[in-house]
């Protein structure tokens, strides 16, 4: 054989393969020990994530329900009273025709707040005229409001000479 060439082999003996071999499984020890460590926070933070998003899910179930109860409950609700503000007349005349509106208006409670025509209820007011304490009046509506109140707010003026 020739001396020019790379043709030596390195001999490993017995005793420096084991050391090798301990060395590599030691490291792969160390690594996956290692791993595991960092694996763990890594699934711990994923279970706080998961947690957190379940609680979330649950508390936007709990507030779809609590939307579609409401939706349905506006779906069928009824007026059930009725407010009237007037202005223009002294405390105690006003109370006897806040009474007498207050009939006029009674057949809209417990009818659904859908069927309600807000204008039907201004046509039925607005230029009515009224008996007050020995003259007539003549109402003007003002405003009205429907939820489960109608409310109307009511102007009253001196009747015109007939």
């Amino acid at each position: 054989m020739g001396t020019g060439g790379w043709t030596a082999f390195y001999v490993v003996s017995r005793a420096r393969l084991g050391a090798w071999l301990a060395v590599f499984v030691l490291g792969a020890l160390v690594g996956a020990a290692g791993a595991t460590v960092r694996m763990g926070r890594h699934v711990d933070a994923v279970m706080r994530q998961r947690d957190r998003l379940e609680q979330q899910v649950q508390e936007l179930q709990g507030r779809l329900q609590r939307l579609e109860a409401s939706l349905a409950e506006q779906r069928r609700r009824p007026v059930r009273a009725t407010e009237v503000w007037i202005e223009g007349l002294d405390p105690g005349e006003e109370l006897e025709l806040q009474r007498e509106v207050q009939a006029l208006l009674q057949e809209v409670v417990g009818r659904e707040v859908e069927q309600v025509d807000p204008a039907l209820v201004a046509g039925m007011l607005d230029g009515r005229l009224m008996p007050l304490g020995g003259r007539t009046v003549a109402l003007s509506v003002r405003s009205i409001w429907l939820t489960d109140k109608l409310t109307v707010s009511l102007e009253v003026h001196a009747a015109p000479d007939s």
